[in-house]
């Protein structure tokens, strides 16, 4: 179930995408949205680089300024929130008021985001971020901090300017599987969403497509479940992380489900994680 929904916002022009798809998920689910604000000071910085310079958006001090593309509610993420607050009635929740109806609160946290937002992810069922569709993107290690050290999923949802109401839910789905603990967990924290998917692919890759068989395994236990979905093993010699994604494109997905994977040492991730946050060609459903 999926009964709280993390919305960051950095003051970019993706953030009142982030809040209306926060907003449809919460009206379908019945969840409550925490939207939250990091303001980037030194205060509650990690204490391990303290000599680190102070991020403008994605953690790692790294200039984003190209990607950042500035609108009118950088200077008060709080009337933003307050101003689409207003327009979806959607409040805070109280003691008297049913579980039942979703709600929404905001809060700004002082601090160093790549420690704060995954703290925050690990108090919520979902993680929900709109991203642009095209160009550089600075979310990309703040996304990478929630899904290995928050360990919560992640749902990106590439936008060129706003979020469509009702873009995501039904519509068809890709899970690539590879029976990796990842994916294991991404096919979990995905069962809301495949419930009412219009079709599933369960898609394996490799050389010689021998995990094919798991992914009929899959099909199967989905099956369960109530959801139906198909299976098939691709056998591609010298395959990317980048054939999943090309997958899920052909077969007009709305929706990739995907483990994200990170090796041992400093920033190995995976291919295909590393694939999905550097294109994000469709919205995508993580979890490590």
């Amino acid at each position: 179930m999926i009964r709280t929904l993390l919305a960051p916002i950095f003051g970019v022009r993706q953030d009142p995408a982030t809040l209306d798809l926060a907003a449809d998920l919460a009206r379908y689910f019945h969840a409550h949205i925490d939207v939250v604000h990091v303001t980037a000071s030194r205060e509650g910085r990690a204490s391990t680089d303290p000599a680190a310079p102070m991020p403008t958006l994605a953690a790692g001090g790294q200039d984003h300024g190209a990607a950042r593309e500035p609108g009118p509610q950088d200077a008060d993420p709080r009337r933003l929130f307050d101003a689409w607050q207003s327009a979806t009635g959607l409040r805070e929740p109280l003691q008297s008021r049913p579980r039942a109806l979703a709600s929404a609160s905001f809060h700004m946290l002082p601090g160093w985001p790549a420690v704060q937002l995954p703290r925050r992810a690990q108090f919520a069922d979902l993680v929900c971020l709109a991203t642009p569709s095209e160009g550089p993107d600075a979310t990309g290690e703040l996304i990478e901090a929630i899904l290995f050290e928050a360990g919560r999923p992640v749902l990106m949802i590439p936008v060129r300017d706003r979020y469509a109401p009702s873009a995501l839910l039904g519509m068809p789905s890709v899970i690539g599987w590879n029976g990796s603990p990842e994916a294991v967990r991404a096919t979990a924290a995905a069962l809301p969403f495949l419930q009412v998917s219009e079709h599933i692919d369960v898609v394996t890759i490799d050389e010689e497509a021998s995990r094919a068989a798991d992914a009929y395994e899959l099909a199967a236990y989905l099956a369960l479940h109530g959801i139906p979905a198909t299976a098939a093993g691709i056998g591609r010699k010298d395959w990317s992380g980048g054939d999943v994604i090309d997958v899920a494109v052909e077969r007009k997905a709305g929706l990739l489900v995907i483990g994200a994977r990170r090796h041992t040492g400093p920033r190995a991730l995976g291919s295909a994680t590393r694939h999905v946050l550097a294109a994000k060609p469709l919205p995508v459903l993580m979890a490590a």
